[in-house]
């Protein structure tokens, strides 16, 4: 509270000092005969002056020069908005382009972007006077005392241009203009922020679709290995070698592979109407991949430097709603200070309206209006102490927002970091896999084990080639993550591709 009123303290002897030699110059020019003009040009030459630009201060940027994290390839120079290109897909890059044209946020994020554009063009046009033209007729009577009760009537005609402004001394205009400004940002920053969840959205289900496609693929595999297994059991139960037992097994068998392909075909619906409500199209179908197996995972440059976490849209909000609070403070405090206002007009009058139109009375007035608060029990105070405290939690917002990002960063590269080498190990257990089936599948025909092992070779095989398709998709969703954590896709040099 001190630093407050030290700081009004110091603004209202600057005030002093501009009325001090605002009436110098007026006694100066009034020697010349000169007082309304002397008043008016004083007024604009002071107009415009800011003593409040000291509320602006930049937020910490406080962050390590690089993620904990290791990287595994060449160097990210900057960050790119279409990071969704990297995984080279068509079809993924056909439904982001236009869930981000059709998806009603995003509508909705224009509009508020519209509405703060057009916001800043009203607060703008506060720099300059406004102009009416003002034109009536009117019937008027006027009671004289002292002559027998007559009352003269006459009707007036009059038209007339006038003005009114407010002269900016303290800069409130321009404290305005600059908290539109970083609303107008702050929306802009937004709607980036929407349309990288709603890609990140996107892609999410799209990968979703596509790793159901390619499980199902492995099912539909071994479905066709077991059918063709039980074929050959009934032709060695008719010839005694086996019992039923071996029959119902693997016709069970094939009953489990059918029952789990149905429920990936749910799945697959169920991620295919997200999409079609992200892209507001009812009738969207996702087609198979020629090739279903999953696409490559994007490998992040080494050595990301952490402060490109500055460029999130989300971090830039956050700076621009701060940058707005900072207006207001300056807008409160100039509240303590008095307003001038400079008013004129010139027009005609007449009492006749043949006068009026032939030889009217020419009228011209200029006036100078002061407006000094005296008293509002403590309501500009309040204000300010509001406007203090609104900046206070902005910072640490700020700052949450950039601790958020530099955990979301170091997640992401953890995660793709560890599933890969989990999908390295998958891939061996796969192959290892198969050579068993193999294996089993010869042994029983050739009377040397039952069954059964050929079914518990076969179900390890699912499980494995599952969990492998699975992986490849929680690495592919990392991937997305760390995008989003980075608040696009990195784009390496030239220099640096080599």
């Amino acid at each position: 509270m001190k630093n407050i009123y030290n700081q009004l303290l110091n603004d209202f002897s600057i005030l002093v000092l501009k009325l001090n030699s605002f009436a110098n110059l007026v006694l100066k020019l009034n020697s010349f005969k000169m007082p309304i003009f002397a008043a008016v040009f004083v007024c604009l030459t002071l107009t415009g002056c800011n003593t409040f630009q000291a509320v602006f201060k930049s937020p910490p940027k406080t962050a390590p020069p690089a993620y904990g994290e290791p990287a595994t390839t060449s160097s990210i120079v900057q960050i790119e908005p279409a990071w969704w290109m990297h995984f080279q897909d068509v079809q993924l890059n056909a439904l982001v382009v236009q869930s981000l044209n059709n998806n009603v946020d995003i509508a909705a994020a224009v509009a508020r972007i519209e509405e703060a554009d057009a916001n800043l063009r009203q607060v703008g046009a506060g720099f300059l006077p406004t102009v009416d033209l003002n034109a009536g007729v009117s019937r008027q009577r006027t009671f004289i005392p002292g002559f027998n009760g007559i009352n003269p009537q006459f009707t007036l005609y009059q038209a007339a241009i006038g003005t009114q402004y407010e002269l900016d001394f303290w800069g409130k205009i321009k404290l305005a203009q600059q908290s539109a400004r970083a609303q107008m940002l702050a929306n802009r920053y937004s709607k980036a922020t929407l349309e990288l969840s709603l890609s990140s959205l996107v892609a999410h289900y799209y990968f979703s679709v596509i790793s159901l496609d390619a499980q199902s693929q492995v099912l539909t595999k071994i479905l066709d290995s077991r059918e063709q297994s039980l074929a050959l059991t009934k032709k060695r139960l008719e010839g005694g070698v086996v019992s039923v037992l071996d029959v119902y097994q693997a016709e069970n068998a094939i009953l489990q592979s059918k029952l789990q392909l149905e429920e990936f075909k749910r799945l697959r619906s169920l991620a295919q109407h997200q999409l079609q409500l992200l892209t507001a199209a009812p009738d969207l179908t996702v087609l198979k991949r020629q090739n279903l197996q999953l696409p490559n995972t994007p490998i992040p440059p080494v050595g990301l430097p952490a402060d490109l976490l500055f460029s999130r849209p989300d971090i830039q909000v956050a700076e621009q709603n701060l940058t707005s609070l900072q207006a207001n403070i300056g807008l409160a405090r100039a509240a303590f200070y008095p307003s001038f206002s400079l008013t004129a007009e010139g027009g005609l009058q007449s009492a006749l309206l043949a006068d009026f139109i032939r030889n009217p009375a020419k009228v011209f007035t200029l006036g100078l209006g002061l407006n000094l608060p005296i008293f509002d029990n403590g309501r500009r105070q309040a204000k300010l102490d509001i406007a203090l405290a609104q900046e206070k939690q902005a910072l640490a917002s700020y700052a949450q927002t950039i601790q958020i990002a530099f955990k979301e960063v170091n997640d992401g590269l953890t995660d793709l970091q560890q599933y890969a080498e989990k999908e390295r190990l998958l891939a061996q257990s796969v192959s290892l896999a198969e050579k068993t089936v193999t294996i089993a599948q010869s042994r029983y025909q050739a009377g040397y084990s039952s069954y059964l092992e050929v079914l518990d070779a076969e179900r390890n095989l699912i499980e494995v080639n599952l969990q492998f398709v699975q992986t490849r998709q929680t690495r592919l969703q990392a991937s997305i993550a760390l995008f989003k954590a980075l608040g696009g896709g990195w784009q390496v040099s030239n220099n640096l591709k080599q």
